[in-house]
């Protein structure tokens, strides 16, 4: 059976975004921390001209340091997991693009990995989820 490189990418696509979704409903702590970044986002960018102090806090809410890598056996279980997940899912399109006989182009494909998160990215602004995306470099 010879790769079709188009349904590879889209099967990749859709299994990455699947894990995202099921993540960002299933970790409800998650999801209001980063509606509440974003509120406070959306009012520090609604101040003209900012204090240093307001600009050094926009740049840690967008981009919060992280700690340093601290090495845990409890890792390796949620790795394994996560893993396993995707690659269960994975197989899952595999066999439902193989039985319904589905062949995408690899241009297509592209195009379509293109434009689907611009549309995810506007359902979840409704959800305030989700600020910046591609749509600021198009308009």
């Amino acid at each position: 059976m010879a790769v079709e490189y188009g349904n590879l990418l889209i099967q990749i696509f859709l299994t990455y975004y699947i894990l995202y979704i099921l993540r960002m409903l299933m970790n409800k702590k998650k999801r209001i921390h980063t509606q509440m970044v974003n509120k406070k986002m959306d009012e520090l960018r609604e101040i003209p001209i900012k204090t240093l102090q307001e600009q050094k806090d926009f740049i840690n809410l967008k981009q919060p340091k992280k700690g340093k890598f601290k090495w845990s056996w409890k890792m390796i279980p949620k790795l394994i997991l996560s893993i396993g997940m995707f690659i269960i899912l994975y197989r899952g399109w595999f066999w439902l693009f193989d039985y319904l006989n589905i062949s995408i182009k690899l241009w297509l494909s592209i195009i379509i990995v293109m434009f689907i998160p611009i549309v995810m990215n506007l359902i979840l602004e409704k959800f305030n989820l989700q600020k910046s995306d591609w749509r600021v470099f198009l308009k």
